[in-house]
Formats: C-alpha cells, sequence, structure tokens
C-alpha cells in the first residue's frame, strides 16, 4: 500500500508539473499574440486577459479548497463508522468469550484486527484524494508564477 502510494503521489506531481509548463506558455502565447495581433487595443486586451487569468487562479484555488473541505468531510464518516464497528467486535468478543465457545470470541476478535486495515486503506485512500487535490491546484497556480 506504501508503494503505490509513492507511486501515485510520483505519478501526478510529474503529470502536474508538465500540465503547468504547457498551460504556462499557452498563457504567454496568447498574452502575445493579443497584444501584438490586435491593432490600437492590444495591449489592454493582453493585460485584461491576464487579469481574468489572475481572477479564474483565485476561482479554481477557491474549489480546490472547497473540495478539500469536502473530501475531510465525506472520508471522516466512514473511518468513524469503521471505528464503531471494530468496538462493537471487540465488545462482542469480550462478552460472548466467557459465556461461549473461545473460536467464535477469537473469530470476532480477528475480524477487529482487520478492520483496522479497512481503516488504513479508507485513510489511505483519503489521502491519495487530498494529495491529488493539492497538487492539481497547486499546478493551477504554476502558470501564472511562469508568465
Amino acid at each position: 500500500l506504501g508503494f503505490l502510494l509513492t507511486v501515485f503521489v510520483g505519478v501526478t506531481v510529474i503529470n502536474g508539473a508538465v500540465a503547468a509548463v504547457a498551460d504556462g506558455v499557452a498563457l504567454r502565447t496568447g498574452k502575445f499574440a493579443a497584444k501584438t495581433l490586435i491593432p490600437v487595443v492590444g495591449g489592454m486586451f493582453s493585460d485584461a486577459f491576464e487579469t481574468v487569468a489572475g481572477a479564474a487562479l483565485v476561482l479554481k484555488s477557491s474549489i480546490g479548497l472547497f473540495g478539500v473541505i469536502a473530501l475531510v468531510v465525506s472520508c471522516f464518516f466512514p473511518v468513524l463508522k469503521l471505528f464503531a464497528i471494530t468496538l462493537i467486535y471487540r465488545g462482542t468478543a469480550a462478552l460472548l468469550q466467557p459465556l461461549g465457545e473461545d473460536a467464535v470470541s477469537d473469530t470476532l476478535e480477528i475480524m477487529a484486527r482487520y478492520m483496522y486495515a479497512v481503516i488504513g486503506a479508507v485513510a489511505a485512500v483519503g489521502l491519495m484524494f487530498f494529495m491529488l487535490i493539492t497538487i492539481m491546484v497547486a499546478a493551477a497556480n504554476l502558470p501564472t508564477m511562469l508568465r
């Protein structure tokens, strides 16, 4: 799980960096084309193009922040539910141990232990989504810094 998480982050960072450089080149090309190809008002149009790009960047960053908040909220409740199920398994195993056969309580204890692996997997997926959103927002900021 750790190796796959590392590969995922590496591929996403490289993809975000390449896309950001391409977007920066497109932004500079658009500004240059507006400045040179539009007579009389080309300079003003180029400056307006830069202002619109900055406003789009602010909008994209705020949408990215909303995505991170939504991700935290959407991952919190499943993890909380999995913890509750784990506690129920452990409590049931503790109650059944003196009353019944040991195999049943041992099985419930093993299920509770493996629920921690499921919680770890859910947390890893949430972390991957968080990193993906953060990298994409940072990659969106990079073309503006490269102009």
